[in-house]
């Protein structure tokens, strides 16, 4: 039994049909690259995968405690009180998560953290990262930009080459969803609307939590600056009490320069009248030497 897409998705059909583009046919070539062997791909059975995650647990748990892998994603890949996982449980987002950290393929072009393939990088990573950022751009974006026809082709266009390059097999089911009436089954449109729901919660959780640690972090950066201010108030305090000091000291060695060089000119006049007084000591001795000899002489 089956519905058309155009009766669930209403007036927003462009946004619906690229997220549903994307979400199905980007979610299949992200899961063709992870169980892919070419690369040393993860098991596709379940219960080999979650082997594979039990004896990768520790990874998984540095993951998590960085916060780069969420708890309901964690959960996902080592179930509690299962020993099965399925990857078909898994979204773009943890695919690309996943490729990056257990899948043998070279990073992109300006490493796993860009977040736009560099142009005219080919490379498998880059296309990865291209579906990735596509599926949070058309996610994240406004149903009525899709309206617009060549904002629509140009998304379509993209979501075409990051399948391309990941050598997606259902290209021609993609192409099809462009002219073709899109048909399927109730239960899996069912899943697949639950589904984004969830992601659109997820993704608006995660939007408030980081929107709650900017605040905390804005109120510690305010906090820091205040403090930073208070202790500028004290060492400026400090610096003004250390030139009042400082002021002091070269008042203090001023008045002992002047002092000294009071006290240096007073003996400079001292020695020179102790000068004056040899002097006319002198001569008052020669003139009486003077006085006594010539009489004697003379008499």
């Amino acid at each position: 039994m089956g519905s058309q897409f155009s009766k669930i998705v209403g007036k927003n059909k462009e946004w619906t049909k690229c997220i549903f583009a994307l979400t199905f046919h980007g979610k299949m070539a992200l899961l063709q690259i992870l169980h892919d062997p070419a690369y040393q791909g993860l098991p596709v059975d379940e219960k080999k995968l979650y082997q594979f995650f039990l004896a990768n647990k520790t990874t998984l748990d540095k993951l998590l405690k960085k916060n780069i892998l969420k708890k309901d994603q964690y959960d996902l890949l080592l179930p509690p009180g299962k020993q099965e996982t399925s990857s078909k449980l898994f979204d773009i987002t943890l695919l690309a998560l996943l490729i990056r950290n257990f899948v043998n393929i070279p990073k992109p072009q300006g490493g796993w953290g860009i977040k736009e393939p560099k142009a005219g990088d080919t490379s498998i990573a880059a296309f990865v990262i291209l579906i990735r950022e596509l599926r949070n751009d058309i996610v994240h974006g406004a149903p009525e930009d899709f309206l617009k026809p060549q904002h629509f082709q140009n998304i379509w266009t993209k979501i075409r080459l990051g399948l391309t390059g990941l050598s997606y097999k259902s290209i021609n089911d993609f192409d099809n969803m462009l002219t073709d009436k899109v048909v399927f089954d109730l239960n899996d449109g069912k899943m697949f609307i639950e589904g984004l729901i969830e992601d659109l919660k997820e993704d608006l959780k995660d939007e408030i939590d980081q929107q709650n640690q900017d605040i905390l972090d804005l109120r510690e950066d305010f906090k820091d600056e205040t403090d930073q201010q208070s202790q500028d108030i004290l060492d400026l305090r400090e610096d003004f009490k250390d030139e009042i000091d400082q002021q002091n000291q070269d008042l203090l060695d001023l008045r002992e320069d002047l002092k000294n060089k009071i006290d240096q000119e007073k003996q400079d006049i001292l020695l020179n009248i102790l000068d004056q007084v040899d002097k006319k000591i002198k001569e008052n001795k020669e003139q009486e030497m003077k006085e006594i000899i010539e009489p004697d002489l003379f008499r």
